[in-house]
């Protein structure tokens, strides 16, 4: 009968659906359980940070994304530059798709990135005007959580396993205004010699 057509038909799209949701799980599990190895070199993080900058406005036009890059001294430290860019690129898709979720085509939305150096540790702030962290927001940096309707839930996960590997640190929290969210990427400049270079 028609009826029961109409049912089989729906089975089969939820089944595709759900078939397609674990492969797309899967393909997102397989990234992050192989994240590769660092290879250590050093790097200049402002340059790494403005081609980054320049990616992000590239791609989202109406994004207006600041920074305090040119009132300070270059930086120097040991590490991936492309683990550093995939951290960057993932910080700016988690903060675009939380701004998006408010603010019709990025029409307000900001980022501002803070870059600052005390003693031995290198400080990266990156500060956006979105809706701000949940109160758990620390599970945020677990796999497959995310504060995105439209993330995945592995981005700030994968930035917290680079930061690891970096002998670094990541801290999540709100703006004092209320609005929006900062993350913040330490990493040490003193890093120790025992680590994998190519």
């Amino acid at each position: 009968s028609w009826s029961n057509k109409s049912i089989f038909i729906n089975c089969i799209d939820t089944i595709i659906r759900q078939v397609s949701t674990i492969h797309r799980m899967v393909n997102e599990f397989s990234t992050f359980a192989q994240m590769p190895r660092p290879i250590f070199e050093k790097v200049n993080i402002n340059d790494i940070i403005m081609g980054s900058i320049g990616m992000a406005k590239l791609a989202n036009q109406k994004l207006s994304v600041t920074s305090n890059l040119d009132k300070i001294n270059k930086i120097n430290l040991k590490a991936d530059p492309n683990l550093i860019n995939q951290a960057l690129n993932n910080l700016f898709n988690n903060s675009i798709n939380a701004i998006n979720e408010q603010k019709a085509e990025y029409n307000n939305g900001k980022i501002h990135i803070e870059l600052n150096k005390n003693d031995n540790i290198c400080y990266l702030d990156f500060i956006d005007n979105g809706p701000g962290f949940p109160a758990n927001k620390e599970y945020l940096l677990e796999p497959y959580i995310s504060r995105s309707k439209k993330g995945s839930g592995i981005g700030l996960a994968i930035v917290k396993k680079i930061m690891e590997d970096h002998r670094g640190n990541i801290e999540l929290s709100n703006n004092s205004n209320k609005k929006g969210a900062k993350v913040r990427l330490i990493f040490p400049l003193n890093m120790k010699d025992n680590l994998r270079y190519e």
